[in-house]
Order: structure tokens, then sequence, then C-alpha cells
């Protein structure tokens, strides 16, 4: 009995001491996986400006100007009138022609059989926007994966867009076949695609 109490408390002893041999790769990488805190949900804000900077990127540097990016900042209740404008002001250039044009971006985690993509006064300010620039103005909607990644993505001119609801079927002629593909802007129509 006296051996088995011994060998007890040397074995407590043991599990009580550090390791002295190096850890297996295994096992740090366990490790590391383990202690790893879940990732935050973004807010509603963050998917915005992930997505915004997910379009950005499909405007190849060569051929568009980003000429204006909306902060959409605000501070008890006071906000700039400039935030009632689409997100991007962009220009597209090649030899002499240079032509602006306007795009509002949207993400949504997924896209419904009748997809409510702005309020009313949204449109409203985006369709004066137009009117009082003379500018086309673009709504870029994106659906699925993650705002930064979506799985699909559409480009509707805001003139084919002029309620605050749409359905997927309408959508389905808008659709981009490469979500990641480099947009293309046609002068003679003034098409974004």
């Amino acid at each position: 009995m006296l051996l088995g109490a011994l060998l007890f408390g040397f074995g407590f002893w043991m599990l009580q001491q550090k390791p002295k041999h190096k850890p297996h790769q295994t096992e740090v990488h366990s490790r590391v996986q383990n202690s790893e805190k879940p990732k935050p949900t973004l807010s509603n804000k963050e998917k915005g400006d992930a997505f915004e900077k997910f379009v950005v990127g499909r405007f190849n540097k060569q051929y568009f100007k980003l000429k204006q990016w909306q902060g959409d900042k605000f501070h008890g209740g006071r906000f700039a009138e400039a935030n009632k404008h689409p997100d991007l002001l962009l220009e597209f250039h090649l030899k002499e022609t240079k032509e602006q044009f306007a795009v509002e971006c949207k993400w949504k985690a997924q896209l419904t059989e009748e997809h409510h993509w702005a309020e009313d006064r949204q449109i409203e300010n985006y369709q004066k926007f137009g009117v009082e620039t003379g500018l086309p103005v673009f709504v870029v909607l994106g659906f699925g994966g993650n705002a930064s990644h979506p799985d699909a993505v559409y480009v509707v001119p805001l003139d084919k867009l002029k309620f605050a609801k749409v359905t997927r079927a309408y959508l389905q002629r808008f659709q981009r076949t490469e979500p990641e593909k480099h947009f293309f802007y046609d002068v003679e129509k003034k098409v974004l695609m």
C-alpha cells in the first residue's frame, strides 16, 4: 500500500511538471487552433464597406479613375449631403475618351424571390444625383458568399430599378457570369458590364 501511495504521488508530481520535449508540429497546430477565438460578426456597415472594396477592386486602374468614394460618416444625426449620393464616382478613360459615371453598391447574404434593394428615399436621391449631374448611375448588387467575395453579382442601370423591390427573375438578365472579372464600360451605349 505504501508503494502504491508513493507511485500515485510520483505520478501526480510528473503531471505537474512542464514537458522537457519539444512538441510535435501537430501538437502545436492543434493548440493554436484550439486557442483561436471565433471571429466577430461584421456589422452591416463593415459588410457594406467590404463589398465596396470588392467592387472597387474590379475596376482596372489602367482604365478607371476613382474620383470619389463616399464615407457615409455622421454624428449626432448630422451628415454630409454627399452621403445621399451613390457610393462611387468613377471616370473611364481610354485614349482621348473620358466618361464619368456613378455606382451604388449593395450586398446581401442571399437573394430572395423578391428582393428589397433600397429605401424609396435612397432611390430618389440616386435618381436626383443622376439628373443633376447628367451622369449614368449603376447599382452593383452582390449576393451570397461573403461581402468581400460574393457568389453572384448583378450590374443594373438605375433607370431599370425604379422600385425598392425587385424579383430574382428580373435581375437574371443583369447577372455577371464571372463575379470576380474586371468591369468594362461601353462608352457608346453607356453600359457598365
